[in-house]
């Protein structure tokens, strides 16, 4: 299985419609395996309100979906673990992007008050 280093990803803004709850700097990025229809999409946003952060990849198999793994599913954690070189790795990845995520939603928040 390929390992993903999460800090050296290119995240892009995501504009699809987001998870329930976790609504706030959504951001997305294709990491291919073989070519452009096989491979890993990952999504990462925050829920402002539990200030946490949802990491879930997606692996695309010749353009088809073939497994849906999240980090709020604690059977899928294995997975996420070999994927991204150990649980440590991807926890402390969605722990500090939820709190630069939460400081910038709170300055948002206080500009428009």
């Amino acid at each position: 299985m390929t390992t993903i280093n999460l800090d050296t990803i290119n995240w892009e803004d995501d504009y699809s419609e987001p998870d329930s709850g976790y609504d706030w700097a959504t951001a997305q990025a294709f990491i291919p395996t073989e070519d452009d229809f096989t491979g890993w999409q990952l999504y990462i946003a925050v829920n402002t309100e539990g200030e946490d952060a949802k990491l879930t990849t997606i692996y695309y198999n010749d353009g088809r979906q073939d497994g849906c793994y999240s980090s709020d599913s604690t059977p899928d954690w294995p997975i996420l673990d070999d994927l991204f070189g150990g649980r440590e790795n991807w926890q402390n990845f969605c722990n500090d992007y939820a709190e630069k995520a939460m400081k910038q939603y709170l300055e948002e928040s206080q500009e428009e008050d």
